[in-house]
């Protein structure tokens, strides 16, 4: 299961990946948004919004990544470069970095944006 992402594949193949792979995470604002505007505190519903999928995606692959010892290294390479890159965005996101006005929560994208802006004075 996890060669299919090793292997090289066809720009159009690559493409459909990404696209797909975009719109999940396009998509996946949407409830987020709509389980915090019930009440629920930012810290949790990204705690519950990352660990599940994560938990199934785990449950998933756990035998074709018990199989492949030799790439171990690498998913945890690759799982703390993630981890370390995400942290401080999400961090950012719960401590209320990226409130607006109104309480509403930024996108990844405004974050960038805001932070291009802060920068350049």
């Amino acid at each position: 299961m996890l060669s299919f992402l090793f292997r090289e594949h066809s720009q159009r193949t690559a493409s459909i990946m990404v696209f797909v792979a975009s719109s999940f995470w396009g998509l996946l604002w949407v409830p987020m948004r709509m389980t915090e505007s019930m009440g629920v505190s930012p810290l949790w519903v990204q705690f519950w919004f990352t660990s599940v999928p994560a938990l199934l995606l785990a449950f998933v692959c756990a035998r074709a990544t018990l199989r492949e010892r030799a790439y171990w290294g690498i998913y945890i390479a690759a799982g703390m470069c993630i981890g370390i890159g995400f942290t401080p965005l999400r961090a950012g996101i719960v401590a209320g970095i990226g409130q607006q006005d109104n309480g509403a929560v930024l996108s990844d994208a405004d974050l960038v944006c805001h932070h291009r802006q802060i920068r350049s004075g």
